[in-house]
């Protein structure tokens, strides 16, 4: 879903790249960790070759989330919160979206998706955070929540960059508009 202040193509089209992006790199990353699961857990049973087959794929799905980083880097350097970024230079968030972040609250338990809705409602930004990601303790809330006021479009596009240095994350829109699913790719978040 793309939030009000989105409603034009470009704003449509360079979220796709960058929601494309983050999922191609958690979809790569855990698709690593499985190989290494399955090589160090089971290391005679290579099923007929298939575990090589299946660690192939996995290189390509590197390469194609790499290719598609590169691309939501050269999107991301026209947002105005890095104007005045060197060519080259490494994309970290800015001092402004850090503080946007910490204005966010935090929710402690759980929250579902018509729980959410409920806040979206008020104008209000969710985001329900990874349940894989909390039960490795990188995280002990179960939702942010950001203010009517702040721009929805620069909370999707660095939420990635922010929380993804322990585990790559991404998000997944849901059928409540201002309600968000961060996601690892875990079986819960499985299309149903």
């Amino acid at each position: 879903m793309i939030s009000p202040a989105e409603d034009t193509a470009t704003a449509g089209s360079s979220m796709a790249i960058h929601d494309a992006a983050a999922h191609a790199v958690v979809l790569a990353q855990q698709l690593a960790i499985t190989i290494a699961e399955i090589r160090t857990q089971y290391p005679k049973n290579s099923l007929g070759g298939l575990v090589d087959r299946v660690d192939q794929l996995a290189v390509f799905a590197q390469g194609h989330a790499d290719a598609l980083t590169h691309a939501a880097d050269a999107a991301m350097r026209c947002r105005p919160e890095l104007a005045g970024l060197a060519e080259g230079a490494a994309i970290d968030p800015p001092a402004s979206v850090l503080m946007m972040f910490e204005r966010a609250e935090l929710i402690q338990p759980e929250l579902t998706v018509p729980e959410a809705a409920q806040l979206a409602q008020q104008g209000k930004l969710v985001i329900l955070r990874d349940r894989r990601v909390q039960d490795r303790h990188l995280v002990a809330h179960g939702a942010a929540v950001f203010s009517a006021g702040e721009d929805w479009t620069a909370v999707r596009l660095w939420w990635p960059r922010v929380f993804s240095s322990a585990m790559a994350v991404a998000l997944m829109s849901t059928e409540q508009d201002g309600v968000w699913i961060e996601t690892s790719m875990g079986e819960e978040d499985l299309p149903g």
